[in-house]
């Protein structure tokens, strides 16, 4: 009796062993994504399986405009940037909030305004409601980057600052030379 249910056991543990090999191999053979989503069509499924479609990700929208905007020649993007302008006034949502915040962020444009960029998004940032997480790592991101362009241009204007004292210095002690040359020259002693 005892032997048997060794037996048994055994098999058991055997046939486990077996079918999980089985569906190891199955698994290897197949794309690395693997669904969790059940076979059966979604019109036959219970109303509480069936899933809803994904909500819209606001990150990606404003990304995608971004990118959009980025494509557009100087003129299109200065009439761009006044209906994205009219679009916040009506609706100051996050979407329009991100939207004229990256737009002013862009440098070198003639509608470039990184100090009321940032606030637009610092704004957001302080904002006691719920955020979405994708376009709060947005909003620190664009701030920080912002900041630091900020202390980069103050360093280079300090070192462009630096550099005009030192070529004025080096001219002067050029001067200074020549005119110790032009002493030695006419006789005269150095000085």
């Amino acid at each position: 009796m005892k032997r048997t249910r060794w037996i048994c056991l055994a098999i058991l543990v055997i046939s486990l062993l077996i079918g999980g090999c089985a569906q190891l191999r199955e698994m290897v053979g197949r794309p690395s994504v693997v669904s969790l989503a059940p076979a059966a069509p979604p019109d036959r499924l219970p109303q509480a399986v069936q899933a809803e479609p994904p909500p819209v990700v606001k990150s990606a929208e404003v990304l995608e405009f971004l990118a959009a905007f980025q494509s557009l020649e100087g003129r299109s993007q200065a009439e761009e940037y006044r209906r994205v302008i009219d679009q916040f006034v009506e609706n100051d949502g996050d979407v329009e909030r991100f939207r004229l915040a990256l737009v002013m962020l862009m440098p070198g444009k003639g509608f470039s305004n990184a100090h009321k960029g940032r606030e637009m998004l610092r704004d957001y940032l302080k904002r006691e409601e719920s955020r979405d997480a994708d376009l709060e790592a947005l909003a620190r991101l664009m701030v920080d980057l912002v900041n630091e362009r900020e202390k980069l241009e103050r360093r280079l204007v300090q070192e462009k600052e630096a550099s005009e004292t030192l070529a004025r210095q080096l001219k002067e002690l050029r001067d200074i030379e020549n005119i110790m040359r032009q002493r030695e020259v006419n006789g005269r002693p150095a000085l």
